[in-house]
């Protein structure tokens, strides 16, 4: 992600980042609002730490039962906004994924601040930025992040966060190494945890003035971890008239527009940006065969070899910029329509909590069994193809199957599974095929649905 003019929200503090000089500014301040209008990024915290959490369960739902453990421990409530800044899929059965949970009111005042900017305006969490620096790791690597007297501690295992904690106040403790040996318990608690050998490790300071306390800090931890360090990338910036150094504000550049957390519509503004250096090479291979069928009507061949070089040179600029491009873009600027499709179906508990709502309480419905089917899941069961089978890429649905049994004689069962079927209608559910199979005191049923995209 190239940006102009980003501004960053860290600690309670704000700075906004042009033309390679960084200024402090109000987070409460009116001139701050003046940046947001020309800011093509915005960097924050939102006024808390990421969290770290492991889901069993389908990768594809991951996000969708993350969302319901968080409400059934309390931790968020209907309202609240779920924002995954990175979901790595660990097996077969489970994913990781680094997240924040906010209010919905703070995070409406932050996309607003995107939809005021003049620009395509991203929104990137802090855990955007940590795992665009885990991206950049080989091995099993511990990345200690220094910001504003905080140290964030992450280990970062073939290129994904696996563990992350903050520990607040070690440089203040720093009398007689007291925070330098908090330090080390840290990290060797994070080891234990793991089970894993850390073999490298990167400092990463968020601005680093030269000879400063944090500099001197950061350089006897690492050498009181004793791990080999790794070379990092550092960049200089002017702040508050002097030079300082920053190994986090270059991580900017590596921020995948498609996955921040802004509005989907400023998103897909801001790939299309992108992609155009992708597309500059199409209409010179155009203008090249144009200008061969109008000069070689005239026989004209040595003007013809002259523009035909000269546009061969124009084509070797674009596909330059296209290798210089960001490489992780490009899969998921093909992939930016199966993007849109798949996001307006409505989430996995969703569905869940509308089909539940159609069994009134006392209905002598009892049911046994639920599968909800999304494009692009797989090939069905045969017997599942023969009743309809789970929707292929081109369906935008979601198919529902239900088994179970309705109570009472079959005449008083028939007219249940009437009842269930208008109320599955009502609820925004098309019924595909019913089923009854007639019992003296019991009826099994099944049901197959398509529910419509929002």
């Amino acid at each position: 992600m190239k940006t102009e003019c980003c501004v960053i929200e860290l600690d309670g503090r704000a700075y906004v980042l042009r033309d390679g000089k960084v200024a402090s500014v109000r987070p409460d301040a009116s001139d701050l609002e003046t940046w947001l209008a020309q800011a093509d990024a915005i960097v924050t915290d939102y006024r808390g730490v990421p969290q770290l959490r492991e889901v069993c369960g389908r990768s594809r739902y991951a996000a969708s039962l993350l969302a319901k453990e968080l409400r059934d421990e309390g931790e968020a409530v209907h309202g609240s906004v779920l924002l995954v800044a990175d979901k790595r899929r660990i097996d077969e059965r489970c994913s990781r994924l680094l997240y924040d949970v906010l209010d919905r009111p703070l995070y409406k005042r932050y996309t607003n601040m995107t939809e005021a900017s003049a620009k395509s305006c991203l929104l990137h969490s802090l855990g955007a930025w940590y795992a665009a620096a885990a991206r950049r790791t080989p091995g099993c690597t511990l990345l200690v992040f220094l910001h504003h007297g905080t140290v964030d501690l992450a280990v970062a295992e073939r290129g994904t966060i696996v563990a992350f904690r903050r520990v607040a106040g070690l440089l203040e403790e720093d009398g007689g190494d007291h925070g330098l040996d908090r330090l080390e318990e840290h990290v060797m608690a994070l080891q234990q945890q793991l089970r894993l050998p850390l073999e490298q490790m990167a400092a990463l300071s968020f601005l680093r003035r030269e000879g400063g306390e944090e500099a001197a800090w950061l350089e006897r931890a690492v050498a009181r971890l004793g791990l080999p360090r790794l070379n990092w990338p550092s960049t200089s910036y002017e702040f508050e008239g002097e030079t300082c150094h920053s190994e986090w504000l270059p991580l900017l550049r590596r921020l995948p527009i498609l996955r921040s957390s802004g509005p989907r519509r400023i998103r897909l503004m801001a790939a299309s940006a992108v992609a155009a250096p992708f597309a500059a090479g199409a209409p010179v291979v155009a203008t090249v065969a144009m200008l061969a069928v109008a000069l070689l009507a005239r026989s004209d061949v040595a003007e013809l070899n002259a523009r035909v070089a000269a546009l061969e040179a124009e084509l070797d600029v674009a596909a330059e910029q296209v290798e210089a491009a960001i490489p992780e873009y490009q899969p998921y600027l093909a992939n930016v329509e199966e993007l849109e499709r798949v996001n307006v179906l409505p989430p996995y508990e969703t569905v869940l909590a509308e089909l539940a709502g159609t069994l009134a309480p006392g209905s002598g419905i009892q049911l046994d069994g639920v599968r909800l089917d999304y494009p692009g899941d797989g090939p069905p069961p045969a017997a599942a193809r023969r009743r309809g089978g789970a929707p292929d890429a081109g369906d935008p649905g979601v198919r529902a199957r239900l088994f179970g049994r309705l109570e009472g004689d079959p005449l008083a069962a028939m007219e249940s599974l009437g009842r269930l079927l208008r109320r599955m209608e009502t609820a925004g559910f098309s019924v595909i095929d019913s089923d009854i199979v007639p019992g003296p005191r019991a009826s099994d049923f099944f049901m197959h649905l398509r529910r419509e995209p929002r």
